[in-house]
């Protein structure tokens, strides 16, 4: 079984960061009223004429924007500085936000060129600039044109005040600035974003500021800082749940046990049901087995009112189905996995994992029947089929086959990778070759393409051509054979610290656990050729946890004890 792991995007960070910044934009613009004026100055005048506007605005229907628009432009003449440009701004947002339709189109063209203007008038005040930037992404949510992204730019440039710097950082999130870790090193504002820190903010925006940091020290692959403004983030007093969620989602991968904990503090908090699947999937990984299936046989069976669960919490049914299949793919009892499919397959008729794995409980012509009257087309459900049926074909049938699965589903990138490694463990190299030139010519890219294209190269002796393909991933790729292949490579090269640490970052991402161990024991061998023997003996004791079987391990450790 592999739990769904849940790692937090770029781009929900954008779209929080675009709620925030609206919110706060619309908090600067406010209207201050002189009661000293003297009606018969310029600004008594300015400040009769916008009374006169609020009391029309009050009884008149919005949907005569000429007439609007019309008024604030000859308000926005007789503005003097930047507290009655704000005045005028912020009645032709509320009017942009208020309406709809072709009328709402138009006061936001209204308020997004009279923003400009002001911007422009008063090239240095800030409530302006954030002012400008809010007109702009309220017109582009989704994507910016060139010249709308320089504008925005210009206008982040310009918010140095502490209420308004979250706001600076939400437009270079939304702006992809800090997509690449190139850009965000040389970002000219990072070290002025970090070194706020949290005294700058109070309240959400303190979460906010702390939420973009964190991305922030990722992108720079500063784990230390980030690790530090989690803690800080999660151990508020009044945490509020989107920053104990993102907390949890963070820890997921790194630290298992601590998500775990986050995770059973927003179900109970929040009575959130989904964060109780998001628990048991953390102690899975934490290897906290019994309890992670106790709490899916809780959630598969909700009407036993178990008194973990909070009588008034509703068990999601796609929640149900999950934990279902979890609990089959867990069981080592067949008796068991087949109920727990059964109760599967009455929640979710077709389930397309729980099939492939019911299937594979039974021999090769029973596994055909049952994968035969479910198959409905379904990629991974015919590739399974063929997969069952290669038992009995001799190769040159199994590559005939495996041509015809690609050409029924020419798009279905999980089936190029299974036939690429096929290939490659029949020494079909020829038809690797094909394959991967065939899944280009279709649009599909990936980290295993480049792989495939390096054991071709390793085959041929070019290790050091191969050695350079896998050295431009090994950053961009979350496939653990790629710091696998450079820990073998760089091995053979007698560079065993170097190899130690390819396959330490290798072993942090593969989730299989035989897989896993078969990397560890690379790292036991490398630490026992460095001399650190004690540590050689405790990974190997690691690798016969993950595997019991494996004989190599315990060959290994018997030579350590001579």
């Amino acid at each position: 079984m592999k739990p769904v792991a849940a790692i937090p995007k770029l781009r929900t960070v954008c779209i929080l960061g675009l709620v925030i910044s609206l919110v706060l934009s619309g908090a600067i613009a406010f209207l201050t009223y002189y009661t000293g004026w003297s009606d018969f100055s310029e600004q008594g005048s300015f400040f009769r004429e916008i009374r006169n506007f609020d009391a029309l605005l009050r009884e008149t229907p919005k949907t005569a924007p000429e007439r609007f628009n019309s008024m604030l432009d000859r308000l926005e003449k007789k503005a003097i500085g930047v507290e009655t440009h704000l005045s005028v701004l912020k009645r032709r947002r509320n009017l942009a936000l208020e309406t709809s339709g072709e009328n709402q189109t138009r006061f936001r063209n209204a308020y997004r060129e009279a923003t400009e203007r002001a911007a422009a008038a008063f090239p240095f005040s800030e409530p302006l600039a954030a002012l400008a930037a809010d007109a702009l992404l309220m017109e582009y949510p989704d994507q910016f044109p060139d010249g709308v992204q320089t504008k925005l730019r210009q206008y982040a440039g310009l918010l140095s005040e502490k209420n308004l710097l979250s706001l600076a950082l939400d437009i270079s999130v939304l702006l992809g600035d800090l997509s690449d870790p190139t850009t965000a090193a040389v970002l000219p504002r990072g070290a002025e974003f970090l070194a706020a820190g949290v005294s700058a903010f109070n309240g959400a925006e303190w979460e906010n500021f702390l939420v973009n940091s964190v991305l922030l020290d990722l992108l720079a692959e500063d784990m230390a800082a980030a690790n530090s403004r989690i803690v800080s983030l999660i151990s508020a007093g009044d945490i509020s749940e989107k920053a104990l969620r993102f907390g949890a989602e963070y820890f997921y991968d790194t630290n298992p046990l601590r998500a775990a904990e986050l995770f059973s503090l927003l179900a109970t908090k929040f009575s959130d049901a989904p964060s109780l699947g998001r628990l048991a999937d953390s102690l899975w990984l934490a290897d906290f087995r019994e309890g992670a299936i106790e709490i899916w046989t809780i959630l598969a069976a909700p009407s036993l009112n178990a008194p973990q669960i909070p009588s008034d919490l509703s068990i999601p049914q796609d929640l149900r189905v999950r934990s279902l299949y979890n609990l089959a793919s867990a069981s080592t009892e067949e008796q068991k996995k087949i109920a727990y499919y059964g109760d599967l397959f009455s929640e979710a008729p077709g389930h397309i994992y729980g099939i492939i794995g019911y299937s594979r409980l039974f021999d090769t012509p029973r596994a055909e029947d049952i994968l035969s009257e479910q198959n409905s087309g379904q990629p991974l459900l015919d590739l399974e089929l063929v997969r069952r049926r290669l038992e009995g074909w001799e190769i040159r049938r199994t590559v005939a086959e495996t041509w015809l699965l690609l050409g029924r589903h020419p798009r279905e990138e999980a089936l190029y990778r299974w036939g690429a490694w096929y290939f490659d463990r029949q020494r079909q190299f020829p038809e690797t070759a094909l394959l991967l030139r065939q899944a280009r010519m279709n649009g599909i890219d990936g980290s295993w393409l480049v792989l495939h294209d390096v054991f071709r190269l390793i085959r041929e002796g070019l290790l050091t051509e191969g050695e350079t393909r896998l050295v431009e991933q090994v950053d961009h790729t979350a496939l653990w054979q790629v710091p696998a292949n450079l820990g073998l490579i760089t091995e053979s090269r007698r560079s065993l610290s170097l190899a130690l640490e390819y396959y330490e970052s290798a072993a942090s991402l593969v989730k299989d656990r035989l897989s896993e161990a078969k990397v560890r024991l690379r790292i036991a061998r490398c630490l026992h050729m460095l001399g650190r023997d004690e540590e050689s003996r405790l990974v190997l004791g690691k690798v016969l946890e993950l595997d019991p079987e494996n004989l190599n391990a315990r060959l290994e450790l018997r030579r350590l004890d001579y």
